[in-house]
């Protein structure tokens, strides 16, 4: 009867932060635990059961059954300590050097042809004025797809590719990518002005840049919780390999594909609301696109040091 009474009240929403635990990866990492210590029994489930059946009281099972639950939103709550650093191993930041440069190398020999046709076509393009006429159909969509691949999926960089230009990995060249977008357009260090910028923006883009930033963060704790659960291997269990690398393998491709979703939103967020920056601080606007990069420089130094060459001369608020 109180056993009944104790799934009552985690139906009824008191147990809402254990629920959130089941229904993350961090259950499949547990269960897949469970079964490989089952297997590990001569008598199977029945030596599960068995302990389970010499708890003396309802009150002992509930004792576990609280316990158990507790330590999943634990577990839970320890891969998301430790997801920060884990998305920098993802990115390609803590790799060994001779990993980072190899990888490095492959992504750029990856980017060279597709720099080269992009140049090849972007050559007819300007030789015709501008006009993409010249190119038939199946260029105009080739010349769109490379266009938008270099632009958005690697940082700027030179052409043959330099390896100290790229991350060795698509989730940290998709995220350099973006970071680096407003440097080399506005001037702006979005590392700096990020924080400064983030109250500023509407309601419905922060929370779209959050449900993004959320999907990015599921996806590298999906890939914690799979390479963990390779590890239950030591138990003799065949599988544990197949089941961890595979969780690691999808979460890689969800990582891959959210950072790219982060990524366009972090650059619309500067291309629409940066002079709401320059505004909330007083600060000048640019005068037209050729001097908005050394404006944008300016107001990065100030923000990171409060310090400006010449002394800029704040605006007068608007009545």
């Amino acid at each position: 009867m109180m056993l009944d009474k104790f799934w009552e009240s985690v139906g009824q929403g008191l147990g809402g932060k254990w629920l959130e635990a089941l229904v993350q990866p961090v259950l499949v990492f547990w269960a897949a635990g469970l079964l490989a210590w089952v297997g590990r029994q001569p008598d199977g489930w029945d030596e599960l059961l068995d302990k389970w059946d010499k708890l003396d009281s309802t009150e002992a099972q509930i004792t576990v059954l609280v316990a158990l639950l507790l330590g999943l939103v634990a577990s839970s709550q320890g891969m998301r300590w430790v997801q920060h650093w884990l998305l920098r191993v993802l990115e390609g930041y803590h790799w060994p050097r001779f990993a980072r440069t190899w990888a490095a190398q492959t992504i750029c020999k990856r980017l060279k042809p597709k720099l080269a046709r992009w140049q090849h076509l972007n050559a007819q393009v300007q030789e015709n004025g501008g006009d993409f006429a010249c190119l038939r159909a199946s260029e105009l969509e080739e010349y769109a797809r490379l266009d938008y691949s270099i632009t958005q999926r690697y940082p700027p960089t030179q052409t043959p590719p330099q390896l100290e230009d790229v991350m060795p990995t698509a989730v940290g060249n998709r995220l350099k990518a973006a970071e680096l977008h407003p440097r080399y357009r506005y001037g702006l260090d979005s590392i700096i002005v990020w924080p400064r910028l983030w109250p500023l923006l509407p309601e419905a883009l922060q929370q779209a840049v959050g449900e993004a930033r959320g999907s990015l963060d599921a996806a590298v704790r999906l890939f914690g919780w799979g390479l963990l659960t390779v590890l239950w291997v030591f138990w003799g269990t065949w599988w544990a390999p197949l089941l961890g690398l595979g969780l690691a393998l999808v979460a890689w491709f969800r990582a891959v594909s959210a950072a790219e979703v982060y990524g366009d939103l972090i650059r619309a967020a500067f291309d629409l609301h940066r002079f709401c920056l320059y505004e909330s601080l007083r600060w000048p606007l640019p005068e037209d696109t050729a001097t908005e990069a050394q404006c944008g420089e300016q107001l990065t130094a100030y923000l990171m040091r409060g310090l400006t060459i010449p002394p800029v001369h704040f605006t007068a608020p608007e009545e």
